[in-house]
């Protein structure tokens, strides 16, 4: 799974936790979820730290602290 489709994961799960009525549902949602920290915690301690520090939330994209950016192309003169 790529960083961009746990993030993916991450942020989707929520929306289905807050449709659910289920008992069952909900907590098979919140073991998913958990598995999505645990995983990105993982890849990327630093990222996953300073996502936490910046105030995470339940429902946030994690994606801007675990993923790399790539500086856009340089002009071509």
């Amino acid at each position: 799974m790529s960083d961009e489709a746990l993030c993916l994961g991450w942020r989707t799960s929520f929306v289905a936790l807050q449709r659910t009525s289920s008992v069952t549902g909900k907590l098979r949602l919140a073991w998913m979820r958990q598995l999505y920290l645990d995983e990105m915690e993982r890849r990327h301690p630093q990222g996953f730290a300073n996502w936490f520090d910046s105030g995470a939330r339940a429902g946030s994209d994690p994606s801007k602290f675990l993923t790399p950016r790539q500086p856009p192309p340089a002009a071509q003169h």
